[in-house]
Order: C-alpha cells, then structure tokens, then sequence
C-alpha cells in the first residue's frame, strides 16, 4: 500500500499524510490547503480510489486488506457514512498497523526492503551500522576478498547491500531517497542526529516539511538516507 501512496502527486500524498498520519480533521486540512472541508474529503476519496487501482494494478486481487479496507472512502458516500466516528477509524488504522508490524516481526519479513548498488559492501555495512541499523547477514567474500552481498535490519524495514559490478551492468544509482521514521518525537530525532555525527558523519541541518521535521545522510555513492519524526501536533501546523 505504501508504495502505491508513494506514486501520488505531491498534493495527493499530503492529504492522506495529513488526514491519517497527522490526524487531521478535514476543517484542518481545508484550512492548511485553502480549500473547503468538503473540497479535502472529495479529493482525498479520490486519491484513495487511485491506491487501491495502483495495487489492483500491482496484483493485489480483492484488496481484502483491512488496513486499506478501514482507508477507502466511497465515491458517493450516503449522509449516515459521512457521520461516522473518525476516532474509530484512526484506532482501526493504528490496530492494523500495530498487527501489521507485529507480523512482519515474528516472520522475519521486512514491511520496507531497499538494495542499494554500492562500490564496496564492507563500508557501506560500516556506514550502516553508524547509521543505526543491525548488520543480520553478509555472503562469503569472493577470492579478491570483496563481499558480494550483505543486508542490515532497523526497525521492520531492511537494507540490502550489492557490490556493483560493470560487467553485468549494474553501478550505483542514486535517485530515490530512503526516510526512516524515528521515535521519540524531535528530543529522539535530534539524538539520533547527534549519535550519527558522533560517529564521524557529515549529517544535514534539520528540514521542516509542514509537521514533519527531517535531516540527511549522504553516502559515499551517491545515496541519500533521511529520518524524519512529527515535532509539533497537527492543530499547531495549521497555525
């Protein structure tokens, strides 16, 4: 689901950030993007309709997933759907989240996995670890004495490492940037920052991006890694 979230427009991915993971009322919303409430709740049916035919697209057959099930909006919602409680739809939202990770966890299974072509595995695995996440696996280097692959774990989400290699093709492609969300509010974004500059590397100032607050790393080929937390609620945002 959150892949195909991440194929909206901007526009679109700011609404269903702001309406389920800010908690925003649609009156809040309609007020941060000067339009009417009315106005936000359509457009956000609408980009909801759009994740379910990206994943209908992506294989997913019957959408049975309560998660994106508790998500969806009709298009021609009746008077008595519009009045449902929204408190219970955030908490249905957060149980299947919770469940969701819960899973992932016990399976071993990564809700996010990300390969990174790299010049050398054994320093970006350093760099990792400065970073943060848990080294859980490396191949056996090769006769040059070069490690082929390797992959870490942070969170429920996994890094995989491969050493690029020119004959086949392959070469680090930097491009799409990877952002990790950090708990403990900005007091645990601003000590993760610090660990990490700590350990010798050159991190970012902090961005703001509406309620969210970020910084940056950049590695040595190229990649960008970002953590970002929410460093304010969602009434003060719209102020």
């Amino acid at each position: 689901m959150e892949d195909s979230i991440a194929e909206l427009g901007a526009a679109q991915r700011e609404l269903i950030v702001r309406r389920f993971y800010q908690q925003q009322e649609f009156a809040e919303i309609g007020v941060a993007l000067k339009i009417t409430a009315e106005a936000a709740r359509k457009r956000l049916s609408r980009a909801l309709h759009e994740v379910r035919g990206l994943m209908v697209r992506d294989g997913a057959e019957a959408i049975p997933d309560p998660l994106l099930d508790g998500l969806i909006l009709p298009a021609v919602a009746s008077e008595a759907a519009k009045k449902l409680d929204d408190r219970n739809r955030i908490d249905s939202i957060a149980k299947g989240t919770i469940a969701m990770v819960e899973q992932a966890k016990a399976s071993e299974y990564p809700v996010v996995s990300a390969e990174f072509f790299v010049t050398d595995v054994d320093a970006n695995l350093d760099l990792f670890e400065k970073l943060g996440f848990r080294r859980r696996w490396a191949e056996a280097p090769d006769a040059m004495g070069r490690t082929p692959r390797a992959s870490l774990l942070g969170g429920v989400g996994r890094i995989w490492l491969r050493r690029a290699e020119e004959s086949d093709g392959s070469r680090p492609s930097p491009g799409v940037r990877v952002y990790f969300w950090v708990d403990g509010g900005p007091e645990g974004l601003i000590a993760h920052r610090k660990r990490i500059a700590e350990a010798g590397m050159a991190v970012s100032p902090f961005f703001d991006d509406h309620s969210l607050r970020n910084f940056t790393v950049t590695t040595p080929d190229g990649y960008v890694i970002g953590f970002f937390t929410q460093y304010r609620d969602a009434a003060a945002s719209t102020k």
